[in-house]
């Protein structure tokens, strides 16, 4: 029988718990957005994804930057599409 103790950080742990949950509503609401097939209009959206953003502490860019979107259309074309 064991008689050591382990001390846990319940805090961190949770905090842990909320990103991962957060992560995983990203990649559901991301996979919905794909197939254009969402339930919330356009406003409503915008602030869910803002939130969910803001639990998994992903930063994201609030202006356009044409040359990444350039870059990007460079990629895409170099696929086929």
């Amino acid at each position: 029988m064991e008689t050591g103790y382990y001390m846990v950080d319940l805090a961190e742990l949770m905090k842990q718990k909320r990103r991962y949950n957060a992560l995983e509503r990203m990649e559901d609401a991301y996979m919905v957005l794909a197939t254009n097939n969402r339930g919330l209009d356009d406003a409503e959206s915008k602030k869910y994804m803002q939130n969910i953003s803001r639990a998994t502490g992903v930063k994201q860019e609030t202006k356009f930057n044409r040359q990444k979107f350039e870059e990007l259309r460079a990629f895409t074309q170099g696929l086929g599409g």
